[in-house]
């Protein structure tokens, strides 16, 4: 079994019952599926050493953060508002390429999923690919304002 990240954009309507406190509707304009099983690996570069979920950087949170909204065991959906969006876009958008290096580098892949507590063999390259990638999928939840749903499954 895998342990697989996908985000997803909300509809102006789904996004605007969710920041009500409303249900939140499943309803997607877009689904992100490209950080696969790699969401460990990422998560763990982009919060910098840190793991206390109380104490993620805004970049991390892109990919470990916000409210669960729905615990199916093993999965589990999160939302993060567009106000939370933009803080995440925004901090994700000041990671240059040294820096990605520099947080591969130092990352601790002691029970990282997917990484046999070994560095993977694809890769910084794939890392500076994926934070780019997630870059671009927040941007474009920004842009509409979309809430952003998490789902682990």
């Amino acid at each position: 079994m895998s342990i697989i990240l996908s985000l997803h954009r909300l509809t102006p309507q789904a996004t605007a019952s969710a920041v009500e406190g409303g249900p939140v509707a499943l309803e997607f304009v877009e689904v992100f599926e490209e950080i696969d099983k790699g969401w460990d690996l990422l998560g763990r570069l982009l919060a910098d050493g840190r793991r206390d979920p109380e104490d993620l950087p805004t970049a991390a949170r892109a990919v470990m953060g916000g409210t669960v909204i729905a615990d199916f065991l093993p999965d589990e959906v999160r939302l993060l508002t567009p106000v939370e969006a933009r803080a995440i876009h925004t901090a994700l958008s000041a990671l240059d390429e040294d820096e990605i290096r520099r947080r591969y580098d130092a990352v601790d892949y002691t029970g990282c999923y997917c990484a046999d507590g070994n560095r993977p063999t694809d890769g910084v390259e794939r890392m500076i690919d994926e934070v780019r990638s997630l870059t671009a999928f927040y941007q474009r939840a920004i842009t509409d304002e979309s809430a952003v749903v998490m789902w682990c499954e």
